[in-house]
């Protein structure tokens, strides 16, 4: 993007509350600066295409404007401004927590104590309703400062006593948030390694000490904001262990915590969204569908109060995955690609710049439900698109999987002349991220050495298969080869049946 075309941009991105948000904001500067600021507001908003050309000819001769550049440069930090203070203003920590202790110093500085002290009560009474740890101290240390100015010095040692526990349980809680966040950051490290077969006495030895950790946490939590963390951490930690139910019962916690901070505005649509679904994600994991349309119907009631075309993107994305991978499981062939094939029309933000996770998901599942049904080439293209729109080096798990898809479908196609080629580089891909174990290892050896080049020639999957026999296969869910059924996959060539017929969710 020119740096010219900036304002445009950023004013066509504004919705029609920021809009009037801004120009509220503007009545705050003199009348000339006012009226060059929206007249030059309005004029870059009316365009469709931007010609700056038209509008420096028009305020030139209209307006008398000789600083144009000056005028463009300060409205585009004014939107920005704007867009800031609208986007944050109704999140704990940024006008409030900083106007109202501005205003008890102030008051204080005036030695104005009495009113001091009734601002500090209704300040300590928003802080520990939004769990504001950090200002809810600094309010005490300047309720500290004040009681000497107008107590007795009996109240003194009394408020004194008080402000002391007080803060002690402040601390408190801030010491478990902290301690929670640690849990968490510790899980998403193991997390990231666990498919790693070079470390996984390591990642026993993690586990161990994270279940004691837990166990402790647990009987400490003592705010919203860190029971919130800390069932997010335990989700994860029972993931890396393929405990799916206890996930599901962290997640079930996570996201009752999550609604009650959505309740304090402390928590984005975005976040909320990603909460649910998740629940739902585990939901069909352990196949609990009928939980699921539950779940799905709470998360369409959200709908009505979503309001910019961001949220409304993120919210189909994450209703259309959901759907498609149910509609997959319950063996909907289909439903599901009737519903990606209707919904992938309608992405209008570039691919990958929403939630690149959940959407590189969503377009993996299409790709092989187009296996599943026999249509390879849609699920060739479908796998290119994700070639081309998503960097592999995010997601290692979901790419594996698709990597391995992509082979097994130029297999189907009976392009066996690049199949050589394609195993030595996801084997490369699968090493380069630790993903290998010894179940990989057998296949990619196989898919570089026994598949023949004629596609005339019986592909001896049966020699395969007897050696993967003694093996046990990947067990969590994010592991490629568990993202496909290569067994079903090998079933279905050796008996001559169809993969959808073979195939075992």
């Amino acid at each position: 993007m020119k740096s010219s075309s900036h304002l445009f941009e950023l004013i066509k991105s504004m919705t029609k509350g920021e809009k009037r948000h801004f120009r509220l904001e503007n009545s705050k500067y003199k009348q000339k600066e006012k009226t060059n600021f929206l007249k030059l507001f309005n004029a870059i908003e009316e365009q469709d295409v931007y010609q700056e050309e038209a509008i420096k000819k028009k305020f030139g001769a209209e307006n008398k404007i000789n600083n144009y550049r000056s005028v463009k440069h300060r409205l585009y930090y004014l939107v920005l401004e704007s867009l800031t203070i609208y986007k944050d203003r109704n999140k704990a920590g940024y006008d409030f927590s900083l106007m109202i202790i501005g205003q008890i110093q102030v008051l204080f500085n005036k030695k104005l104590y009495e009113q001091c002290a009734k601002l500090i009560v209704k300040a300590k009474t928003e802080f520990n309703k939004k769990e504001n740890f950090i200002s809810l101290l600094k309010v005490i240390d300047l309720e500290i400062k004040i009681i000497a100015y107008y107590n007795t010095y009996e109240d003194i040692l009394s408020k004194r006593t008080n402000l002391l526990e007080e803060s002690q349980a402040i601390l408190e809680k801030q010491s478990v948030l902290i301690e929670t966040k640690l849990f968490d950051q510790e899980n998403r490290l193991l997390y990231a390694h666990k498919s790693s077969e070079y470390n996984e006495s390591d990642k026993n030895q993690l586990l161990v000490k994270l279940a004691t950790k837990k166990e402790e946490l647990e009987a400490r939590i003592n705010s919203v904001s860190a029971a919130q963390i800390y069932y997010q951490a335990s989700n994860l930690f029972y993931i890396v262990k393929g405990d799916w139910e206890n996930s599901y019962k962290a997640q079930q916690k996570q996201l009752a915590a999550t609604e009650q901070l959505m309740e304090l505005n402390l928590f984005s649509w975005d976040q909320y969204f990603f909460s649910l679904f998740n629940l739902m994600a585990i939901q069909s994991n352990l196949r609990k569908f009928d939980e699921q349309k539950i779940a799905l119907k709470k998360f369409t009631a959200l709908e009505k109060n979503l309001k910019t075309e961001r949220d409304f993107h993120l919210y189909y994305l994450y209703y259309h995955t959901i759907k498609i991978q149910q509609y997959l499981l319950t063996r909907h062939f289909d439903k599901a690609a009737l519903l990606y094939e209707s919904y992938a029309n309608k992405m209008t933000y570039p691919i990958g710049s929403i939630d690149p996770l959940i959407e590189l998901n969503f377009h993996y599942i299409a790709s092989y439900n187009y296996f599943i049904t026999g249509d390879y080439e849609t699920a060739l293209s479908t796998s290119k698109l994700i070639q081309d729109k998503f960097t592999d080096s995010l997601f290692p798990g979901f790419h594996g999987a698709h990597k391995v898809l992509n082979m097994l479908t130029h297999i189907e196609l009976g392009n066996l002349y690049i199949i050589e080629s394609l195993a030595k580089s996801t084997y490369r891909y699968f090493k380069k991220n630790n993903l290998v174990t010894e179940y990989e290892k057998k296949i990619f050896n196989f898919m570089q050495t026994q598949i023949q080049k004629e596609a005339s020639t019986p592909i001896p999957l049966t020699n395969l298969q007897q050696q993967l026999k003694d093996i046990k296969p990947p067990t969590t869910n994010d592991k490629p080869l568990k993202l496909i059924d290569f067994q079903g996959w090998m079933n279905s060539k050796i008996k001559g049946i169809s993969f959808q017929e073979a195939i075992n969710f």
